[in-house]
């Protein structure tokens, strides 16, 4: 476990982006899970962790999903804020230039003007797709969003009905997946009545992961990986039964090294959660869990030789942030 400053209130944290081992971004909200919170930037030097000011706390709500880093002096960071004299939220992003956060402007989707960011991923300074969900009076539907440098544009997706939403991205290059549309891909569809993927990590065309939840009830079922080979999804056993699993956040240095988090529903305190892949099979990672009550990982960054995850445990009255190291 590392320590982390905690604001007044509470706070999480739910992405986390390391361009070095001593170097690295994580963002969430001041406090969590409600329609006052305020968008919060952590930092990481190597030997301590310090908020540092974003600039849309100055807005009326808001948070931070995630973040992107390609190097310690260009950063991304996507979520959403409902401004001042606003009803609904609108999607957020910021940039870092190695001195200073400084918000976007993110343009919004069309009918009436909500949606939110739930992920970012950049395969360059000016190169960048974040996805999330929008709403109009008549459907909701996907959200993708496209930084070229100098400006966001929305993508068309082509996703709308029974409130889709994307929420997470992995991009390898500037073209990737074809660099022009969007499509759907067939990917086996869990059984289970509360299940979906939360976040994909590629190392390749040819080599993506994608994690989730396939659980039967509230209360029970099975953590979800989905592997993508360059055609085809196939389901990924992880061995992860029982008391409702959940991950979160998966980072994948290369095909043969991923590490998936999450938390798992069970007897308090609710335990952390961290399977790895190691080209063949999925194994459980003890992980700390310091909360009396719930502890959670939501992101996570890998090098080939070293995790960062951040998240949240809460104790009795206070969700704290959370940031470990492998």
């Amino acid at each position: 476990m590392q320590a982390t400053p905690t604001p007044a209130g509470g706070a999480a944290l739910y992405g986390v982006s390391c361009p070095a081992v001593a170097d690295c971004w994580a963002v969430g909200a001041i406090p969590p899970g409600t329609t006052s919170s305020e968008p919060l930037a952590e930092h990481w030097n190597g030997k301590t962790w310090a908020v540092e000011p974003v600039s849309a706390r100055s807005q009326a709500h808001g948070l931070l999903d995630a973040v992107t880093c390609v190097s310690a002096t260009s950063c991304l960071a996507v979520g959403a804020v409902i401004p001042a004299g606003a009803s609904g939220y609108r999607p957020l992003a910021e940039a870092w230039n190695g001195t200073a956060w400084s918000v976007q402007k993110v343009p919004e989707p069309a009918g009436d003007n909500t949606g939110t960011l739930n992920a970012l991923s950049c395969s360059a300074a000016a190169a960048c797709t974040a996805v999330g969900n929008a709403a109009s009076p008549a459907t909701t539907g996907t959200l993708a969003e496209r930084w070229n440098g100098r400006t966001w544009t929305v993508q068309s997706t082509h996703v709308t009905g029974r409130v889709p939403s994307l929420i997470g991205v992995s991009c390898l290059s500037a073209t990737n997946w074809n660099g022009s549309t969007w499509t759907a891909l067939p990917a086996p569809k869990p059984i289970g009545t509360f299940s979906g993927l939360s976040a994909v990590s590629c190392s390749s065309a040819s080599a993506c992961l994608a994690v989730g939840e396939e659980n039967t009830s509230a209360s029970t079922g099975t953590a979800l990986a989905e592997h993508w080979n360059g055609s085809t999804w196939t389901v990924q056993p992880t061995h992860v039964t029982g008391a409702a699993p959940y991950l979160l956040g998966v980072s994948c240095p290369s095909a043969s090294n991923c590490t998936a988090v999450g938390y798992q529903l069970s007897s308090s305190p609710e335990p952390t959660l961290v399977e790895h892949w190691n080209g063949t099979a999925w194994s459980r990672q003890s992980a700390p869990s310091p909360g009396s009550s719930e502890n959670a990982l939501s992101g996570v960054s890998c090098t080939t030789t070293r995790c960062l995850a951040v998240g949240d445990e809460a104790g009795s009255t206070t969700r704290n942030p959370l940031a470990e190291a492998n």
